[in-house]
């Protein structure tokens, strides 16, 4: 999930004494700009930011814009922002049109001077209007990706897969072949047996990757968290993808399953792959194999760990899951402050098991050609932005020892607040760097608390050292 860089342009004026020969003259047409608008085709909610985008094949300097609505009267009108980078070869200006003051319901189109043609129509609505029937499609397309004992009866769907619940661990596989995907060598069973039951199918198959699900629940968590607090629904899907990822994380041992099941099989070797065989889910568990039938992979599917246990795990796997953990604390915190604990914990466990120099290929599915990715740093920095906690998390009188950090809902004393002080007496592993927390106020009112890792030596303004991290005092215990 990375974001272009923003370059910063400055621009040569041009000085000149009087007129310059071949200007235009006042009130002619602006110049002709080749490119396009951009905007979210799903439309805008009411209060929330508004930006779309001008991409010019050549920078236009901040032209004019407005926003017209269906009968083509003016609502808005303002300037196009600078040029803040290029999208590709051919559109290699990209300007900010920020409307944020538009907050009347409609549909609408944006016109900038000199650009040929408006911009796709879009809506501007309440948020239930806009993405309620977006959350329900994808909470249904979730529910018939389910795998395992809880599975709806949607489209007809029946349990499957229950042999997940005693797997076998291998050893990673090696590949060859004109795709990178057939199997260069037997598979070498290495552990187990290991519960991976449950969980969702990925794109069109019936292997179970950790990457794919521990992004997917995170991005329902973000869903749940905003607006669909009392999706009751979209709830017990986050739940059933978190009980997948408290299963592929087994934090006694410090390893992380990064597959369930593998893809294509190999002739040489006499076995076939999920993507060899055209069945349903549930007939896989009807098989009657044995080791070394050419389906017996098929019902009794292989668990690949991303790294051996108690090694360092790749940054983006460790990023993904913790996100997505540290999330559903959050989520949970209002309903199960054991469960959010518990997830809390999760979350700083796998995290600190990230690799984080000498990363080599990224882990992200066996073989990688099914989901290159060649940059964790976005993904793994993604888990520290999600320990937010809810506001009054953060209590100035509360009291808890034996916290890692104190988990949602439950007070802490932080001496920058109050007089008091308390002890942490179990403070978690976290990797190498300066960890610092702080507790957010608001007119005198306990905020949220936050965690930050930084490069530098300590922690500045009102962060303070978390206890027994790089940059604490030698009071390592004690928060001050």
């Amino acid at each position: 999930m990375g974001y272009r860089s923003l370059v910063a342009i400055v621009g040569a004026a041009l000085l000149a004494a009087g007129p310059v020969a071949g200007s235009p003259a006042v009130g002619a047409a602006p110049p002709a700009i080749h490119g396009v608008v951009r905007l979210d085709q799903v439309g805008y909610a009411i209060g929330e930011a508004k930006r779309a985008f001008l991409l010019a094949e050549a920078p236009v300097g901040t032209p004019r814009f407005t926003v017209v609505d269906g009968a083509g009267r003016t609502v808005l009108s303002g300037r196009v922002g600078r040029r803040t980078g290029g999208w590709n070869g051919r559109y290699r200006a990209v300007h900010r049109i920020d409307f944020s003051a538009l907050r009347r319901p409609g549909r609408y189109r944006i016109v900038v001077d000199g650009l040929a043609a408006a911009s796709p129509a879009f809506r501007v609505a309440t948020r239930h209007d806009l993405f309620g029937k977006l959350v329900d499609d994808t909470v249904r397309f979730f529910q018939v990706q389910r795998d395992g004992a809880q599975v709806p009866r949607r489209l007809d769907r029946r349990p499957s897969h229950l042999t997940d619940r005693h797997a076998t661990v291998y050893a990673t596989p090696v590949f060859e072949g004109d795709g990178g995907d057939v199997p260069a060598a037997p598979l070498r069973p290495v552990g187990g047996p290991v519960d991976v039951e449950g969980g969702w199918f990925d794109a069109g198959d019936f292997v179970k990757f950790t990457h794919a699900t521990a992004y997917s629940v995170a991005e329902l968590l973000l869903v749940q968290r905003g607006q669909h607090r009392e999706d009751h629904a979209l709830a017990a899907e986050t739940r059933h993808g978190l009980r997948w990822l408290d299963k592929v994380w087994d934090e006694r041992h410090k390893v992380l399953y990064a597959q369930v099941g593998l893809g294509t099989g190999s002739e040489r070797f006499g076995f076939v792959g999920d993507h060899d065989v055209w069945r349903l889910p549930e007939a896989d568990d009807a098989l009657r194999v044995r080791p070394g039938d050419d389906e017996y992979f098929i019902k009794y599917r292989p668990v690949f760990r991303a790294a051996p246990p108690g090694a360092r795990i790749s940054p983006n796997l460790a990023g993904r899951v913790a996100a997505a953990f540290a999330l559903g604390a959050q989520v949970e915190a209002r309903r199960d402050h054991q469960r959010a604990r518990a997830l809390l914990r999760a979350a700083a466990s796998v995290f600190a098991m990230a690799r984080t120099t000498r990363v080599g290929e990224l882990v992200t599915a066996y073989p990688h050609a099914y989901y290159p990715e060649d940059s964790g740093r976005t993904t793994w920095s993604s888990a520290p932005s999600s320990w937010r906690w809810p506001p009054g998390s953060c209590t100035t009188g509360g009291r808890r020892a034996g916290c890692e950090p104190p988990p949602t809902g439950q007070g802490h004393t932080w001496a920058a607040r109050t007089a008091r002080r308390s002890t942490c007496t179990t403070p978690a592993p976290w990797p190498t760097a300066t960890w610092c927390w702080r507790c957010g106020a608001s007119r005198g009112r306990p905020g949220s608390r936050s965690v930050l890792a930084t490069s530098s030596a300590t922690c500045g303004g009102s962060w303070r050292p978390a206890p027994g991290r790089p940059g604490a005092s030698p009071s390592a215990r004690r928060w001050t």
